[in-house]
């Protein structure tokens, strides 16, 4: 009894120990399913990693070969820029040739403006400031009572009365316009070999005209011809559009404004490039515009008694003086002066400095000598400098680039 007793037991601890085992067995199966599901994890990841990275690199690649194409495109549109502008350099010139050889205006006309000139309205491409005040009104007013006090004068004497009021007028509307009348009776080129009786550049550019003149047609933004005879003749039209084309060749203007007056009417033109690459243009005059109502010296300078705004009432043509006005005093867009990358805020050093001449004229920019003018007395001005100005705001990176490496030259010791 005591024998099978002790057989029982030690069979049920056998079976204990065999479950024990099967139990542990099964543990460790689970363990190293775990194992190798953290292992299939891990891989997986790994592989993912690696996946991440092969696409980062092609995105990476594909970004650089899309900046390469880029930069590749940029070169290519600079180096046909460069082309068509080295084309139209060479057809600049030889245009220049022909207009500064031609110098009788009225061939011009026949030639270049004949069955070719267009009509426009001055008044619908001005804006509305309207200037036209006690102060504009009491300039005019001396203005024609100098012109009416000349007995015979000659036209030159009557010009430059005309010029005084431009003068006068500028001065009076120094916070409203952009402009400056240039003084240059006593030159005799300016564009070309001709000289035109009014020429007007930004107020920031400051050019000693009793030493230099040659750069002057560089920085012109626009132009006026003074008449004694009829403002209306073939001769008198040809000359300020003559003006106006041999200018705008010079300058690679696409537009540029001008006006004609004989100190009775006023007109005003501009001449249109008809393509970027192509010297062919478009002529246009505006409406032949009276001064002054009822006009006579006599009559215009009897009434020394009467007040201003009984003189505007009586013999003004506000709406003409209102345009002039208006001509004089509109935003840089208006002028569309494009030969150099600037603007009438720019700082130019006009206070301390004035152009004396052209140093060199590239694709890409020109170069200026500007020399310390006699009133700037400070020490730590060096007497010459040279300025570069850019031709388009195309090419505003590489300036800075060479700004850039300037800088970095001055550190080398």
């Amino acid at each position: 009894m005591a024998a099978n007793d002790d057989t029982y037991k030690n069979t049920e601890i056998l079976k204990l120990i065999l479950r024990i085992e099967q139990c542990r067995l099964a543990i460790e199966k689970e363990k190293r399913k775990g194992e190798e599901k953290k292992r299939k994890i891990e891989e997986e990841k790994r592989i993912q990693k690696e996946f991440d990275v092969i696409i980062e690199e092609g995105k990476r690649k594909a970004e650089e070969e899309k900046r390469k194409q880029k930069e590749l495109d940029r070169e290519i549109e600079l180096i046909k820029t460069k082309r068509m502008k080295i084309t139209q350099e060479l057809s600049s010139s030889s245009m220049i040739n022909i207009l500064t050889i031609l110098s009788d205006h009225g061939a011009f006309y026949n030639l270049f403006v004949r069955d070719h000139l267009q009509s426009f309205d001055i008044s619908n491409v001005l804006n509305d400031n309207n200037y036209l005040n006690e102060n504009t009104i009491e300039l005019i007013r001396i203005y024609i009572n100098n012109v009416s006090s000349m007995s015979n004068a000659n036209e030159q004497q009557i010009k430059s009365t005309f010029q005084d009021l431009i003068l006068n007028l500028l001065n009076a509307l120094n916070d409203c316009t952009l402009l400056k009348y240039l003084d240059i009776q006593a030159l005799h080129r300016v564009i070309g070999k001709f000289c035109p009786d009014c020429c007007f550049l930004f107020k920031n550019v400051n050019i000693d005209t009793d030493r230099e003149h040659k750069c002057l047609q560089d920085f012109i933004v626009c132009v006026g011809e003074f008449k004694k005879s009829d403002v209306s003749s073939e001769a008198s039209i040809g000359q300020i559009l003559h003006y106006l084309h041999l200018l705008s060749v010079i300058q690679n203007r696409k537009k540029i404004y001008g006006f004609l007056t004989n100190g009775k009417q006023i007109s005003f033109f501009y001449i249109e490039k008809k393509h970027e690459w192509k010297e062919s243009y478009n002529f246009y005059k505006s409406q032949d515009l009276d001064m002054f109502n009822e006009y006579s010296k006599e009559s215009l300078s009897s009434d020394m008694m009467i007040t201003n705004e009984e003189w505007k009432n009586k013999y003004l043509n506000e709406v003409t003086w209102k345009i002039f006005i208006n001509f004089l005093t509109m935003n840089d867009k208006f002028y569309e002066y494009t030969t150099l990358n600037i603007n009438p805020s720019d700082n130019l050093f006009q206070n301390k400095y004035n152009i004396r001449k052209k140093l060199g004229n590239g694709l890409n920019s020109m170069v200026y000598l500007l020399v310390k003018n006699d009133n700037n007395s400070l020490n730590d001005d060096i007497d010459q400098c040279i300025m570069k100005i850019s031709k388009s705001s195309l090419f505003s990176e590489h300036f800075l680039n060479e700004v850039t490496i300037t800088k970095e030259l001055k550190k080398i010791k």
